[in-house]
């Protein structure tokens, strides 16, 4: 088993905030308590909750970034309801066949490019045989009656984009990911103007991934430790409940993959509720963002389900992907979510929509 050396303060530090916070032990014993690393509690945003200067910037156009933005929100509110979306009633989905093309994305780099290719196929690995992944095209955002409510609703186009390629991508804009500020400003007016992506300089922004909240029955939120040796995107850090790219073609809906049966796939894969017990229009998307280090599509999503941090806690025993992460639930109180948001390092989309979730559900809702 590998040895943390964490400091006695930190550890102290630790015990205390998992105390005082009344943490739900049944996943982190003593021994898992010893293997928190170092640098778990950074204390990022130390200061009044700060999550805007920590893990959220405006764009300053008239100059070049310094620091890649980690979240930038696209669609989100602090109000209950406001600018939040439901699969198949507040969100329809298009799919079209649609690929952009690495080489035209990026022109400058055409010759390396297809350098890199002839070289993959050379020792046997065909970039074209790559499964495809979720790629936005287009957004549309208009009105709907429900009921008595005229409600905001998003139509969003998808096509495909290769795993490969986006890899490849992020490697040309280097790591971290190097951006021109005008680059993200005109993607993000793209997608506020309903402008086909194709258009843009940067259409491969359009690939697709997320995380989801879920709340017990009991009123506990369940939160993950992203391990080192179980993940390569954003490790050593806290995060969403369940999280993941999202693919084009999902095996377990015989065919078409949306934002909602993505995450709902996730969730099966990582927490181990059955997917026919996941209905996709209960998963709320309370942000969408860009991930701009990760040059992707974010979306956050919250689920109220209808189990107990127990019955949670049996289903990930059978979970496929549950080694990826260490579980635990806290209290779903603001006082609570506010001492880890300023004690703990997250990941930046998942810290966000955290904020969000707290306005919408527990600070907001009193008002």
């Amino acid at each position: 088993m590998r040895k943390c050396r964490i400091g006695t303060a930190k550890f102290f530090t630790l015990l205390l905030l998992l105390y005082r916070t009344s943490v739900y032990k049944r996943e982190i014993n003593h021994e898992r308590l010893y293997e928190v690393p170092d640098n778990l509690f950074k204390g990022r945003v130390a200061h009044g909750n700060d999550l805007y200067n920590n893990y959220f910037s405006d764009f300053y156009i008239d100059r070049q970034l310094a620091e890649p933005y980690p979240y930038v929100e696209w669609r989100g509110n602090e109000k209950p309801g406001i600018e939040e979306y439901e699969e198949g009633i507040s969100l329809d989905v298009e799919y079209t066949e649609w690929t952009p093309d690495l080489k035209s994305c990026i022109p400058r780099y055409s010759v390396k490019i297809q350098t890199v290719y002839d070289q993959a196929r050379a020792i046997g690995f065909d970039p074209d045989t790559q499964i495809p992944m979720l790629c936005l095209r287009s957004v549309q955002l208009y009105g709907k009656s429900i009921g008595l409510e005229w409600k905001e609703k998003l139509k969003m186009t998808f096509g495909n984009v290769s795993y490969y390629d986006h890899k490849l991508y992020r490697q040309l804009l280097g790591d971290p990911v190097r951006i021109d500020t005008k680059d993200v400003q005109q993607f993000l007016n793209a997608l506020k103007a309903g402008r086909d992506i194709e258009e843009i300089k940067a259409p491969l922004w359009g690939r697709c991934g997320g995380g989801i909240w879920i709340r017990s029955k009991d009123n506990y939120l369940m939160v993950s430790y992203r391990k080192p040796s179980g993940v390569t995107e954003i490790p050593d850090m806290l995060s969403y409940s369940s999280s993941g790219a999202f693919e084009r073609f999902i095996p377990h809906y015989q065919g078409q993959g949306s934002p909602g049966k993505n995450m709902a796939k996730e969730i099966f894969e990582e927490v181990g509720v059955p997917i026919e017990y996941i209905p996709v229009e209960e998963l709320t998307i309370i942000s969408l963002g860009i991930d701009a280090n990760r040059t992707l599509i974010q979306f956050s999503f919250f689920w109220d389900s209808p189990y107990s941090v127990d019955e949670l806690i049996r289903f990930r025993l059978s979970a496929r992907d549950s080694r990826e992460q260490y579980a635990f639930f806290i209290p779903f109180e603001e006082k609570i979510i506010n001492e880890f948001l300023e004690s703990c390092e997250f990941e930046p989309g998942a810290a966000f929509s955290l904020m969000r979730l707290c306005q919408k559900k527990l600070v907001n809702s009193k008002k």
